[in-house]
């Protein structure tokens, strides 16, 4: 799809106005993508919030942590997706969630540290296209976030995928899959979500 052939949304030009009037005013990225993320409701939620909480809280009970660690991000968030170029769709859109949790990044990376003997050892994690993704989980993590997907083979990665492929037969009505990632704090979180605002850019108004 290029850039002419972008369908203007309801939901593309009420972000669109949101961010370019905090641009207007000079705030950075990473203070848009906090008030995005943080702040402003989720959107694929307005009029169902019980089954929003509902799903939130099942993360939150299950990997305990507290709900507000539990995150809606991407075109489920902002109603649109600047990266996939189109609206949230239910039924054919994913759910993207963030688990912000310390604790759970320490346990997760370091179960991936010593189970491939300090990476020496690539034999476990999946490959991408025939390459191994070991470069990408690192990069991941030295920005903070860890992709559950990318991780080496554990007993803990398949209860991890057990766990949201069940979430995500529960709601297949609302969504294509539920998924997640882990962020070791909200800062990281932010900074990720820091090049909403790039793509905004590049997208036709």
């Amino acid at each position: 799809m290029n850039g002419n052939s972008i369908k203007m949304t309801v939901q593309k030009d009420r972000l669109d106005g949101k961010i370019g009037a905090m641009l207007a005013r000079k705030e950075s990225s990473r203070f848009i993508a906090r008030r995005l993320i943080f702040f402003d409701f989720t959107q694929i939620f307005l009029g169902d919030e019980d089954r929003g909480f509902a799903i939130l809280n099942e993360v939150a009970e299950h990997f305990h942590v507290p709900i507000s660690s539990v995150r809606v991000v991407g075109s489920g968030q902002f109603g649109y997706s600047y990266f996939s170029q189109r609206d949230f769709t239910p039924k054919v859109s994913d759910l993207d969630l963030a688990i912000v949790s310390p604790l759970m990044f320490q346990r997760y990376s370091e179960l991936a540290y010593w189970i491939t003997d300090r990476y020496q050892n690539q034999v476990k994690f999946p490959r991408k296209g025939g390459i191994s993704a070991a470069r990408q989980f690192r990069d991941n993590l030295s920005a903070g976030y860890l992709r559950p997907d990318l991780m080496p083979e554990t007993p803990m990665k398949e209860q991890w995928f057990k766990f949201f492929n069940d979430l995500s037969n529960k709601y297949v009505d609302l969504f294509d899959g539920i998924n997640a990632g882990i962020f070791m704090s909200d800062g990281f979180l932010e900074m990720r979500n820091a090049n909403l605002i790039t793509e905004y850019g590049k997208a036709p108004k």
